[in-house]
């Protein structure tokens, strides 16, 4: 019997896991989906680990996952580096199997996937989706209005998003409580990090934002928060646990987020579909610290654990310098040919037109 799909899950309609495979009395399904749902990735992205799974489970050939072992797991990714997949992708299908011993791990299965590690991807051809330059993120914010709640709500997180270089997750899961000031670093804010959701690090602010999130966490009081009865023009305090772009204890949604995104980036002529998302506001703050501050104070902005991730944003870099420099001197080159005199041969010097043959040779001559 199939287990249950979570009602987030429907719209695939095939269940790729089934909980009588897995072999343990408290397994659910909804357990894994939760875990997926967890992490910081879209719709699509969630397929392809329900896929991970699938293939995983083919691969053990009817061996329940709490029976496999580590060495069955290594075995597993020296066959999944043989086929004919991207190198993210056989990531996702890696950390999707990994994904799933966490949660049995909660069940008393040892989780086989600790110490492995992923596949190495080459960072100059892995970095897909485009970065929003600053001007476009500017062209964005000048078209949003914000005397209304809604609209200070898009500012803020199309504002922050490039700002403080976070992730949809982070911002999701962005809680009142989570800011704080210290002596040393000034204001900042705790995020989760990409994952499981345990960890977590912290991101500076800078004045704007501050002042933004002051603007809007009055906005935010007279909203939700009920008045004082016998005090005028009082209202109850914020929740310290209330979600800051959520309806008091319910967090925004992934989509949510994208979906502010996408409608201001067609407003302002900047959406390319396909080419960008939420994400790329964070490609472009991080290629402008890289550029502008170097690796490693983008390291620290975007909360790599290694800087290898944070080379991707070096790399591109090196790359469109590179382009540029190859179209100048296309560029160069095409000029020197247009501006070269042409030749002017006089009618005696003209070869005589021969009979039979054609005098004249367009490009249709070819087809």
């Amino acid at each position: 019997m199939n287990a249950p799909l979570l009602k987030k899950y429907r719209p695939y309609k095939e269940v790729l896991v089934r909980a009588d495979r897995v072999n343990i009395a408290n397994w659910r399904y909804t357990d894994y989906l939760n875990c997926v749902y967890e992490m910081d990735i879209k719709d699509k992205s969630a397929k392809l680990y329900q896929t991970g799974i699938s293939l995983y489970l083919n691969w053990l050939n009817g061996v329940p996952p709490n029976e496999a072992t580590a060495s069955d797991f290594v075995s597993y990714k020296e066959w999944l580096k043989n086929q004919d997949f991207a190198t993210s992708t056989k990531n996702i299908y890696l950390f999707s199997v990994a994904s799933l011993y966490r949660v049995l791990s909660r069940y008393g299965c040892q989780n086989i996937t600790l110490g492995v590690k992923s596949f190495t991807t080459n960072a100059m051809t892995e970095y897909k989706k485009e970065s929003i330059s600053i001007d476009d993120w500017r062209k964005i914010l000048k078209i949003i209005d914000t005397k209304t709640y809604s609209g200070k709500k898009h500012y803020l997180i199309i504002f922050m998003l490039y700002c403080t270089g976070v992730r949809q997750m982070s911002l999701r899961n962005l809680k009142w409580k989570d800011f704080s000031f210290k002596l040393k670093t000034g204001f900042q804010m705790k995020v989760q990090l990409k994952g499981s959701g345990i960890r977590e690090d912290n991101v500076p602010l800078n004045d704007e934002v501050c002042k933004l999130l002051e603007d809007f966490q009055y906005s935010y009081q007279n909203h939700y928060c009920k008045p004082i009865t016998g005090v005028p023009g009082e209202r109850e305090p914020i929740n310290a646990e209330w979600y800051v772009f959520g309806i008091k204890d319910k967090p925004i949604s992934d989509s949510g987020i994208r979906k502010v995104t996408r409608e201001w980036m067609r407003k302002a002529g900047v959406w390319k579909e396909g080419a960008v998302t939420a994400h790329s506001f964070r490609h472009g703050l991080l290629e402008h610290i890289v550029e502008k501050h170097g690796i490693t104070a983008a390291q620290i902005m975007a909360c790599h654990s290694s800087i290898n991730s944070t080379r991707i944003y070096a790399g591109r870099i090196e790359k469109q310098k590179a382009f540029t420099e190859i179209r100048g001197a296309l560029n160069e080159i095409c000029v020197d040919e247009i501006e070269k005199p042409a030749e002017v041969i006089s009618e005696n010097d003209a070869p005589k037109e021969q009979k039979n043959e054609k005098s004249e040779f367009t490009f249709m001559d070819y087809f």
